[in-house]
């Protein structure tokens, strides 16, 4: 056991940002955050990563931390359960294996990790799921290559390969995800659909969604290039079934890395050599290929760590309150909180803070009165004008002859002439 904590502690010591001039805070743009990284069965819960640092739950679990290599040797998906209304805080279903190798998930709550005198560089704290002996719910008979979750309409997509490499997705429909008090705690999932999968998508990886922008993720490889591709959650559907292809958004060679996630307008990439393994971490909010990043690099086991692919997701800003504050998290604070934060990193001059509505509400209302008293000016100006080059020599009298006209007998009513 000290042996793997020295092993642990060795591997975390590596984990230094290559980059002096950006930290993994600014790379988000927000200090309010809770990054979970799920390698296997081992969930680590991150935040406050402290600046010329990397998270140091993206680097791969020691072997010695497996508590049965044979039951946790498969991906565990993690998806991000958010309130519809933004009322209650938001949740994680996780998303496994039983011992028969059918598919099996639940729904937990969130909680922030507290300060330990072991760890300076961050706040974290790790767990094993043993999802056998733990109370899950089944989906399916079949082992789950991914998995994609729709917040908008509560959707969950599950791609499986039978006995013959073939592929079939089913949905469903997910309820009771945020259980009141007199409510059973595990969630509700009902039957929608199956189909089986066009076959454009056998090349396509790596399927994630960003529950933040609404999009879903894929990879291709092509020779020597690897492409991500986005395409909205609402054309998941079309992708799936039709083999719609999403947008060519980046692109890098594929001998150098291969692609994790996109989570949080944040993309995440590793690259394993022997055994070393270097992850990538950059801005993905505008797909630009010049977005400034991070590299983190520790010593990984290479028999492990060259098929592993840790599922990310980034919880943030308002949903970060929550978590952290409870009932007594309050929106206006929040954000307030946040901008602060970004004024003082220079991601946000004073000027366009939370209150930058209100000042430009100040100006369009000080511009209007200019303009209205302007008009009133220009209406003055223009009748004293026309008063100044008015001469009254030079009108003429209006003729009026007696009897030319006919007039109202109001008696009789009846006209006179």
């Amino acid at each position: 056991m000290l042996l793997a904590i020295l092993s642990f502690l060795l591997l975390q010591s590596s984990l230094v940002s290559t980059s002096k001039d950006i930290s993994f805070n600014q790379i988000l743009k927000t200090n309010q955050y809770l990054l979970i990284s799920q390698h296997r069965c081992q969930t680590t819960f991150e935040s406050n990563v402290r600046e010329a640092t990397c998270p140091r739950g993206i680097a791969n679990v020691p072997r010695e931390w497996q508590i049965q290599t044979s039951a946790c040797d498969y991906p565990v998906r993690v998806h991000l359960i958010r309130d519809p209304e933004r009322k209650k805080p938001p949740r994680a279903m996780y998303i496994g294996r039983d011992r028969s190798g059918k598919t099996v998930a639940f729904v937990e709550d969130l909680e922030l990790p507290q300060p330990s005198p072991l760890n300076t560089t961050s706040l974290m704290y790790s767990r094993i799921i043993d999802f056998p002996n733990r109370v899950h719910k089944h989906l399916d008979q079949q082992r789950t290559e991914f998995t994609i979750y729709d917040q908008s309409y509560q959707l969950l997509y599950l791609v499986a390969r039978d006995s013959r490499g073939s592929q079939h997705c089913i949905i469903y429909r997910l309820s009771n995800l945020f259980p009141g008090i007199h409510d059973r705690s595990m969630f509700v999932s009902t039957y929608v659909y199956e189909f089986s999968p066009h076959t454009m998508n056998k090349a396509r990886t790596g399927w994630t969604e960003d529950p933040y922008s609404d999009e879903v993720f894929y990879a291709t490889t092509n020779g020597e290039i690897t492409s991500i591709h986005v395409l909205p959650l609402n054309r998941l559907m079309s992708a799936l079934q039709d083999g719609v292809a999403g947008k060519r958004v980046f692109s890098y060679e594929a001998s150098q890395r291969s692609f994790i996630s996109v989570s949080g307008g944040v993309l995440f990439s590793q690259h394993h050599k022997d055994n070393y393994t270097t992850v990538y971490i950059r801005s993905f909010e505008n797909y630009s290929q010049q977005s400034l990043g991070i590299s983190c690099g520790f010593i990984s086991d290479s028999r492990r760590s060259r098929n592993s692919f840790p599922s990310v997701i980034i919880v943030r800003d308002w949903e970060y309150c929550q978590i952290r504050d409870g009932a007594a998290a309050d929106r206006d604070s929040c954000q307030n909180e946040r901008d602060q934060w970004m004024i003082q990193e220079g991601l946000l001059p004073a000027a366009e803070s939370s209150s930058w509505w209100v000042t430009a509400l100040i100006v369009s209302l000080i511009i209007l009165v200019t303009l209205l008293f302007l008009l009133i000016l220009y209406i003055c100006w223009l009748r004293r004008s026309l008063d100044d080059t008015f001469d009254a020599d030079q009108t003429t009298n209006l003729r009026y002859y007696p009897g030319q006209y006919p007039d109202m007998d109001v008696s009789v009513d009846r006209w006179n002439y």
